[in-house]
Order: structure tokens, then C-alpha cells, then sequence
């Protein structure tokens, strides 16, 4: 598990998240994970998003997450919420959470790529799902070999 450090870095976890199917899938712009199951536990899913370390349920959309690369950038992206909700969200990893369906928008940079691929890989081998990106196409076949790291 990746964990905001007292000086906003992150501790490493184990294993190869970074394979060549995963890096293609972060550069999607939007992923819609569909239940095969009648929905989804959003308790199990907030506190793996909790897990992540530096993130922050938005007041102003309380079904969205942000994660941050550090807690010194999650404190200014949080202020800057609340602050101007209607300026839009940062370019970080967002998810979206409904019983139906979670939306995550990935990050395919830096730390904010291992958050996006731990979390999809967890997500993946949690819930029974069909995954389609921002076109509507089922890349379900893609996450799974993303997913197989």
C-alpha cells in the first residue's frame, strides 16, 4: 500500500505495477467500472481510497475523490476547492464513486500513475466488473492483462 510520509512523500509498495497493458490503460481519459454484481461496496471502496493516503472527498461533489501526490498538494487542491468549486478539478487522479458504477479519471504521471494503477488493480481483482473507457468501448481484456502485472 502507498502512504503520504510525515514529509508528504510516499512509502513504497511491493510489486510490478507498471507493465506496458497498465501504462496504456492510464493514458485513458476516463475509466467506468461497471458491477456484474448489483453494485458496489462504497464503504470497501472509500477506505482503499482513504488507503491511498493523500486524498480528500470533494464538498462541493461529495460522490468525487481526489488524490493527490503529497498532503502539501492535496491541502492546496482541497483549499482551492472549497475555495472556487465552479474553477473545475486539477488534472490528478479522480474518482467517482455510485453504487452502479465508479468513474476514475487516471493519471498516467509521476506518483500519481502507481495511485492510479494500485487502485485500478485493486479495484479489478476486488469487484466483478466490466470496465469501458471514454468512448463507451468494453476494454475489459485490457484491464485484465493490465491488471496481471
Amino acid at each position: 500500500m502507498r502512504l503520504c510520509d510525515d514529509r508528504g512523500g510516499l512509502t513504497i509498495g511491493r510489486g510490478n505495477l507498471m507493465n506496458s497493458a497498465m501504462r496504456a490503460l492510464l493514458e485513458e481519459e476516463e475509466l467506468r467500472f461497471t458491477s456484474h454484481r448489483g453494485g458496489f461496496d462504497l464503504d470497501q471502496i472509500e477506505a482503499e481510497i482513504s488507503a491511498l493516503g493523500c486524498s480528500f472527498r470533494d464538498q462541493a461533489m461529495p460522490s468525487m475523490f481526489v488524490v493527490a501526490s503529497s498532503q502539501q498538494e492535496r491541502d492546496r487542491l482541497q483549499t482551492q476547492r472549497n475555495t472556487h468549486p465552479e474553477a473545475g478539478f486539477p488534472y490528478v487522479l479522480l474518482i467517482q464513486l455510485s453504487e452502479e458504477e465508479v468513474l476514475v479519471s487516471p493519471s498516467p504521471e509521476g506518483e500519481l500513475a502507481v495511485h492510479s494503477a494500485r487502485f485500478i488493480r485493486w479495484l479489478a481483482g476486488t469487484f466483478s466488473c466490466t470496465v469501458t473507457n471514454g468512448y463507451g468501448t468494453d476494454i475489459t481484456a485490457r484491464l485484465a492483462e493490465a491488471a496481471s502485472g
